[in-house]
């Protein structure tokens, strides 16, 4: 599948979105690997092919076809039959789902939240990624220049796009690119995604950037330590779950968060309001603020 894929990526990459007919794929031998992208449901069905690849000689024409009471025919002048048979599957045809390849991607990462569709075909947020201590804002878009009609206005974000391309090319300074084709294949075997790849390149790219993560800010793995401009403040577990969610959606560039939002992802009792998780600690209205509307966030 490598080669079907690469191409693929290649097609994305130009600004064009590829189509796969049934009878294009079997004429170049890609029925193997168009059927792993059919497995993982990266593809969709859309409209029949109103031409196909003649499959009367190794020329591989393409062209129109005639639809007869007994079947489907081209007319080939240049092979040994001059009328043809072509199986009413070879019309099939299937785009990339892109929504269901940033599904693919966020399982391969161990991304817990489903992604979100910012920009129909153009855009999806793929939730938070960590590595090394540090957290990423990942979304997807099949083709670069989509970012200069949808800005990213999160920190430490990074977009995957389908292959390399010079970030100086963009005028987000803020967005780092990673190339799928890099750490992402598909083999007539199945999917294979190099994680460690992935995390070189992310850690390798982002220590060239000025702003990486907020250094005034620096928590353990677990959030139970946390220490702002060299204050540290300790939680229990509760707590430490709360600011970690605050600090998620800062990263997303969300400064405060609702109230009710917070308790549900928390799962706390009804009886719970937000002022008695941090009760008796000193991160109350110094670390955790309010903008006195039902709204918190972190004092970073």
């Amino acid at each position: 599948m490598a080669r079907l894929w690469k191409q693929i990526l290649k097609i994305l990459d130009s600004g064009d979105e590829p189509v796969l007919n049934q009878g294009e794929m079997t004429f170049l031998g890609f029925d193997e690997e168009v059927a792993q992208l059919l497995k993982l449901g990266l593809l969709k069905e859309t409209l029949p092919a109103q031409s196909v690849y003649c499959p009367g000689c190794e020329n591989g024409c393409i062209m129109g076809f005639t639809r007869k009471p007994s079947g489907l025919y081209v007319y080939c002048d240049k092979g040994v039959t001059s009328r043809i048979a072509i199986k009413p599957d070879d019309l099939r045809q299937w785009k990339i789902d892109f929504f269901k390849l940033s599904q693919v991607i966020c399982t391969e990462l161990s991304i817990k939240e489903e992604p979100e569709c910012k920009v129909v075909n153009k855009l999806y947020r793929l939730g938070i990624y960590k590595v090394d201590k540090l957290f990423y804002n990942l979304y997807f878009s099949p083709n670069i220049k989509y970012l200069e009609e949808v800005k990213i206005n999160s920190k430490n974000s990074v977009l995957v796009i389908p292959a390399e391309i010079n970030s100086d090319n963009i005028n987000d300074s803020n967005t780092e690119l990673m190339p799928l084709n890099r750490v992402m294949d598909i083999t007539e075997n199945g999917l294979k995604f190099d994680l460690e790849i992935f995390n070189q390149l992310l850690l390798s790219s982002m220590q060239q950037k000025p702003v990486l993560s907020d250094s005034s800010f620096i928590h353990s793995d677990d959030f139970c330590t946390v220490t702002v401009n060299g204050e540290e403040f300790q939680f229990n577990t509760r707590q430490a779950r709360t600011v970690e969610i605050l600090y998620q959606n800062y990263l997303k560039g969300v400064k405060f968060c609702k109230q009710d939002a917070i308790l549900s992802e928390l799962d706390v009792p009804p009886s719970v309001r937000f002022v008695h998780i941090f009760r008796n600690n000193k991160a109350w209205k110094n670390l955790i603020i309010t903008n006195n509307e039902g709204f918190y966030g972190l004092n970073i």
